[in-house]
């Protein structure tokens, strides 16, 4: 623990408020995958909160932030509430990004697998190691207004 507090505040001071905020997302995100049901989840991309490209070139130290302190958390943070802290992180900043849920079925007795990692512009901020090997489900599409 006395390591992990030693090289935090080593890091420069806007990766440190980085990791904080990584750090309080990812216990929202844990939070709200455990307490809120699926059909009350929007996790699309909303490209008319983009600005200026800012949220892009904040992506890569966003999915470091939330690799690193996800690494290190008393309680466990998987795939999908690294996914959600990231997505909003980035939604903060104006970024379009966007939640992919995928499957796989390592044989057919077996129970599938599933994996959520997040894109923006076309590339995998956090998740994207394990990615390849699942098949992204089809986004959900929304009901029609009457």
């Amino acid at each position: 623990m006395l390591k992990h507090l030693a090289a935090f505040l080593r890091l420069p001071w806007p990766k440190r408020m980085l990791a904080v905020e990584a750090a309080v997302w990812l216990l929202l995100a844990r939070l709200f995958v455990s307490r809120v049901p699926m059909r009350y989840w929007r996790l699309d991309a909303d490209a008319r909160t983009e600005r200026a490209g800012g949220a892009a070139r904040s992506a890569p130290a966003v999915g470091w932030a939330v690799r690193r302190v996800a690494d290190r958390l008393p309680f466990e943070a998987k795939c999908l509430p690294r996914a959600l802290a990231a997505h909003w992180m980035l939604r903060r900043r104006g970024g379009a990004s966007r939640v992919v849920f995928g499957v796989r079925r390592a044989a057919p007795e077996r129970r599938p697998e599933y994996h959520a990692w997040l894109v923006m512009d076309g590339e995998t901020v956090i998740g994207g190691r394990q990615a390849p090997s699942f098949t992204p489900l089809p986004a959900a599409v929304p009901p029609a207004e009457t």
